[in-house]
């Protein structure tokens, strides 16, 4: 539990429940300090066994509900107790890697809480709907949501104002906590395997290729209705809510020869998926960084990403991937019919993935967690 400082430090994570982003930043970190204990409103022991083995991991009394992974969505109410419920007044320096109430943790008048934001709740300050809703989240939507934003929206922003220090993603995650909470926030890019990255720099074959969870906000559909309507083949890894309607949406319109779907992909596997293809597609709106890119650049492959959020500071334009503006089948597919006649350089994508790799992380996390940094 103890850094070079010789200060308790504890970690904090809104949920173990699945592994993405979030859980990897979390994973980096814990790898420096594996120490630290590790607090959360509720995990999965699959996943913590297979991620986070040795670590000492704490739930809260969510951990012990039944049934909570299929009625996790229905108990987001009860997140906010959850974290309050987490006294960690114990420690010295206490870590959030936050992006929903995980920062409503209870900590000691001495006890120096810093946060590193992925961003802001997106459910609470950001117009996201999802592609379908069953019929409880229907009435919730049109009865409830706003009686509840109301009042998560003042707690969320006094925890984040209680803060002694913010860290944001990205720019895009730093004018969101400007915007939304009226705080000021230096930003520190999470980190991505760059090392671990096969380069390759050789022929590709004219396939794209779609990496991330299946979720209806991260534009997964879009990606797969413009390569169908324009003929192009399309790998799509990753798991989600959307899966299933996806995989039968492509079903009904007799496409399972352009697009086929990979499931989850991992480590290795996962990196030479980027050799394989032309171009990684990134049609998420207004991602908080998105490391897919980089990762697609560390691999030597471009990206073809929409024109909002983090991948704005990743990727340069026409050097190491493109952008699409009008967000359509059309706006993505005529961005896709022209691709071949951008020449991108592998060397290039390499070397601009290498700002964001996982050494640069860590070493700014040290000097952040031993002492060093400015407050």
């Amino acid at each position: 539990m103890q850094n070079k400082s010789n200060q308790k430090l504890a970690l904090v994570i809104h949920s173990l429940r699945t592994y993405g982003g979030a859980e990897y930043i979390l994973k980096v970190i814990s790898d420096l300090y594996p120490d630290a204990p590790i607090y959360t409103s509720w995990y999965k022991k699959e996943i913590t066994d297979k991620y986070f083995e040795g670590r000492h991991i704490n739930g809260s009394f969510m951990n012990s509900l039944p049934f909570i992974d299929k009625f996790y969505r229905f108990l987001i109410p009860l997140l906010p107790i959850a974290f309050k419920s987490i006294d960690l007044s114990e420690f010295d320096k206490v870590l959030v890697v936050s992006d929903e109430f995980d920062k409503m943790v209870k900590v000691g008048a001495k006890t120096k809480k810093i946060l590193y934001v992925l961003t802001p709740p997106r459910f609470l300050w950001l117009n996201i709907t999802k592609k379908s809703l069953g019929f409880l989240e229907t009435l919730y939507r049109k009865f409830l949501k706003d009686i509840f934003n109301r009042v998560w929206r003042y707690f969320d922003k006094k925890s984040a104002m209680q803060a002694d220090q913010i860290i944001s993603i990205s720019k895009t995650v730093q004018e969101r906590v400007r915007s939304f909470y009226g705080l000021d926030s230096d930003i520190m890019y999470p980190p991505v395997d760059v090392e671990q990255i096969p380069f390759y720099s050789g022929k590709r074959p004219d396939e794209f290729l779609y990496l991330g969870r299946i979720e209806g906000y991260k534009g997964v559909e879009l990606a797969i209705r413009a390569c169908i309507t324009y003929g192009k083949k399309l790998r799509v890894a990753g798991i989600g809510s959307d899966l299933e309607r996806l995989t039968k949406l492509v079903k009904e319109m007799g496409a399972e020869n352009l697009i086929t779907f990979e499931g989850f992909v991992f480590g290795l596997p996962k990196f030479k998926m980027y050799s394989q293809v032309q171009g990684v597609i990134f049609p998420v709106i207004e991602e908080d960084f998105g490391i897919v890119p980089v990762e697609a650049n560390a691999a030597g492959c471009p990206v073809i990403a929409y024109r909002s959020g983090g991948v704005r500071e990743t990727i340069i334009e026409g050097e190491t991937g493109v952008f699409f503006d009008e967000y359509s089948e059309d706006g993505l597919g005529e961005v896709l019919m022209n691709f071949d006649s951008v020449k991108f350089s592998a060397e290039k994508c390499r070397k601009n993935a290498e700002r964001f790799s996982r050494k640069v992380f860590e070493d700014k996390i040290r000097d952040l967690i031993d002492g060093t940094s400015k407050r």
